[in-house]
C-alpha cells in the first residue's frame, strides 16, 4: 500500500451525507488505479465516533469524491477491526499469498 497522505483534519464535505459537521481526520490514502483511491479516516455519522474505509472515485474535474463502496463502524469496534486485519494478513503470508513485510 503506497501512502499518499498522512494524517490531516478536513471539514466534512457533503454534512448530510455523514450526519453533522465534526471534522474528519483522515489518517490515510492510497492509489488503487488510475481513477479510484481507498481513504481511512476518522470522523462522526450522528453523533458517533466512526472509523471509515472507503474508494473515492477521481472526477474529470480532478476532485475526489466518495463512492458507496466502504466500511463504516463505530469507532469502538477499531481494535477487534484490527484484531481480523491482522489475523488476515497473517494467514495471508502463512499461505504464502503475500511475501512476508511486503506493503503493497
Amino acid at each position: 500500500m503506497t501512502d499518499i497522505t498522512g494524517p490531516q483534519a478536513v471539514a466534512n464535505s457533503s454534512p448530510e451525507l455523514f450526519g453533522d459537521r465534526r471534522p474528519t481526520t483522515i489518517i490515510g490514502e492510497t492509489v488503487l488505479n488510475s481513477r479510484d483511491v481507498l481513504r481511512v479516516s476518522i470522523g462522526s455519522f450522528q453523533g458517533r465516533a466512526t472509523i471509515d474505509a472507503r474508494k473515492f472515485y477521481l472526477r474529470d474535474d480532478g476532485s475526489l469524491n466518495p463512492a458507496s463502496k466502504g466500511l463504516t463502524l463505530a469507532l469502538h469496534r477499531l481494535p477487534m477491526l484490527a484484531d481480523l486485519l491482522n489475523d488476515a494478513l497473517a494467514r495471508a503470508r502463512a499461505d504464502r499469498l503475500l511475501p512476508d513485510g511486503e506493503r503493497q
